[in-house]
């Protein structure tokens, strides 16, 4: 094992070992590499140990595959993406919204978390989730901004129900992840359960309980819901970064024109970002990436695509999420962006090592 890889092993043991994760898993795909998995931890509490094989809930990565299917029906010619949303849905919603604004997180739609009140242990309508939202009209003017808007996603899964053949979770399925072999990736449900890595809930009392069973993904639709797996990630980052992959769509049409945040977004998360089509715009661990963060209850997740050297690195991070424990404590005990940029800089590691390598030895450029 290289020395850049002994040292991102240290660090995933030093999530679970020293700050308590069930379980953290990376995956790195480097032009030229062999294809890294890595993973520190257990499955399940005191059960078996955790796989690169093993599922997970990918979070708001799901924006990202909600944004191409709206962008595949759009080439469909079912739905232009400037038309009102409200010619295709019976919802309170201004007419200036359009779906483009929904898929560039750019709708001014106010968040639905935090207006509509959980807890979301049973399964939650579509409509229930974003109606209040809406009904507090709009933060700021459509298409001036990138600001969050987990509501706006909702919407965009309801208009893939509505239009889509299948529906939101077959069309998913059946032209994004069927084309490109996601066998892993489903959408809400269906996932073998014997397989999910499990996050876990704590309440005040010191109940314990996993989150799959605790939360019905219902309260994500179309903002957080697909549960897939390290190396299903990593190939469908790579099918988008590749110009003539199934899809007809690829990394430079989405993310070919974005929106810079406001220097104070309403959302948090927004600040110091720039969005495209169901894509983020940050700078980890030093570079330009495109690609997403995600998060549900105990479980945090992303996947980034690096330009500069064409590197893709996906995290998962499953972890007790304690009712009892003082959120600024739980933010150091369980940190995704810690993992995100460690795995990305062992990425940026690996890159600058084969560079040097194929320098010293051109005639062997590739070999693995």
């Amino acid at each position: 094992m290289s020395p850049p890889l002994q040292r991102l092993q240290t660090m995933l043991g030093d999530h679970v070992d020293n700050f308590g994760a069930v379980g953290v898993m990376v995956g790195i795909d480097v032009p030229g590499l062999p294809r890294v998995r890595m993973v520190a931890g257990e499955r399940t509490r005191g059960s078996d140990l955790l796989a690169p094989s093993h599922l997970f809930q990918i979070g708001s990565q799901t924006k990202t595959f909600v944004a191409l299917a709206v962008l595949l029906l759009g080439r469909d010619g079912v739905v232009g993406l400037d038309d009102p949303v409200c010619r295709h849905l019976a919802l309170p919603i201004d007419r200036a919204v359009t779906l483009r604004h929904l898929i560039t997180n750019t709708s001014g739609i106010p968040e639905y978390l935090g207006v509509v009140s959980g807890p979301f242990d049973a399964p939650i309508a579509p409509a229930d989730l974003v109606v209040p939202a809406l009904e507090k009209g709009l933060l700021f003017p459509p298409g001036t901004q990138f600001d969050y808007s987990n509501t706006g996603w909702v919407i965009a899964a309801m208009l893939l129900d509505a239009k889509a053949p299948g529906g939101y979770a077959g069309f998913v399925r059946e032209r994004i992840f069927t084309p490109l072999g996601m066998d892993d990736s489903r959408v809400g449900t269906g996932y073998p359960a014997s397989q999910l890595a499990h996050g876990y809930l704590k309440s005040t009392a010191g109940g314990m309980i996993a989150a799959v069973d605790g939360f019905s993904l219902s309260w994500a639709y179309g903002a957080g819901d697909i549960v897939s797996s390290c190396d299903d990630m990593l190939d469908f980052f790579r099918a988008l970064a590749s110009p003539a992959n199934a899809l007809g769509i690829t990394l430079a049409d989405m993310t070919a024109n974005w929106a810079e945040s406001a220097p104070t977004p309403f959302h948090a998360g927004s600040l110091g970002g720039a969005y495209a089509f169901g894509l983020e715009r940050r700078y980890w661990g030093g570079l330009e990436v495109w690609g997403h963060p995600g998060r549900t209850a105990a479980y945090g997740a992303s996947s980034w695509f690096v330009p500069a050297t064409g590197a893709i690195v996906t995290t998962a991070f499953m972890y007790v999420e304690d009712a009892a424990e003082a959120p600024q404590l739980a933010a150091q005990r369980y940190n995704p962006p810690l993992l995100f940029t460690q795995a990305l800089a062992t990425a940026h590691a690996l890159h600058d090592l084969e560079r040097a390598r194929a320098a010293r030895e051109p005639g062997l450029v590739g070999a693995k």
